[in-house]
């Protein structure tokens, strides 16, 4: 059976909020999320499911759960789901710069809980883990971040 058209009727100020939402999905360079609220956009233009899909290159079931999303949790539904884990070289490297994590003297090999001694930080892996979520909606337990940052220093 088919399933009967979504159609997400918004206001004036939830226009707006979607707006400004694609906005900062385009400077930030996430697209996935700019797909998503383009999906609401369209659909408020009376856009069928099927059209939606094909001009956004996706299937119609994630259209589908796009709209029933935002319908249950407004701009909210449509942001990225959160995994522990998903920190790149790059943002784990940028976690160290912003704690002022120091490093261990060149060319000494040490255990892993004697580096973890010796290595400075003003920052609790707690604090930093926090600062993730934060910064990047990335949940990551601070045991997890510390043993990252231990492999990140023993490659150094």
């Amino acid at each position: 059976m088919a399933r009967r058209p979504i159609l997400i009727g918004l206001e004036r100020s939830e226009t707006n909020q979607l707006v400004e939402f694609l906005h900062q999905c385009a400077h930030k360079g996430n697209v996935r999320m700019r797909k998503r609220g383009q999906a609401i956009y369209l659909s408020h233009e009376c856009k069928r499911v099927t059209e939606i899909a094909r001009q956004l290159e996706c299937s119609k079931n994630a259209v589908y759960r796009w709209l029933k999303q935002y319908r249950e949790k407004g701009i909210a539904g449509l942001e990225e789901p959160t995994h522990s884990n998903k920190l790149t070289i790059e943002q784990l490297d940028k976690v160290m710069e912003v704690s002022h994590w120091g490093k261990h003297p060149a060319g000494q090999k040490e255990s892993s809980g004697a580096m973890i001694n010796r290595i400075q930080s003003r920052w609790s892996f707690s604090k930093m883990a926090q600062w993730i979520k934060d910064n990047w909606n990335i949940q990551i337990s601070s045991e997890r971040l510390r043993q990252m940052v231990l492999r990140r220093l023993s490659k150094e």
